[in-house]
């Protein structure tokens, strides 16, 4: 399976935080199908984002089954 959780941490200022010179920080979850396209977004710093990503990664895997399987719906 080509679907990977690809931690991104930005190290990028924002305008607010160049004021006080602390980094701003994003913790984000991508959900990518086996085409590259983009299926969802979630914030990844809570466990029940967490396991919304991975219910919604379960179902892409059966879509990918019932295809693979030859049982189009």
């Amino acid at each position: 399976m080509n679907d990977q959780f690809i931690p991104l941490e930005f190290d990028e200022k924002t305008p607010a935080d160049m004021k006080s010179g602390s980094k701003a920080y994003l913790e984000m979850m991508l959900l990518v199908d086996k085409t590259n396209h983009l299926r969802m977004i979630l914030s990844g710093n809570s466990e029940g984002m967490i396991r919304k990503m991975k219910q919604h990664i379960a179902l892409l895997q059966k879509q990918y089954d019932i295809q693979a399987s030859g049982k189009n719906p």
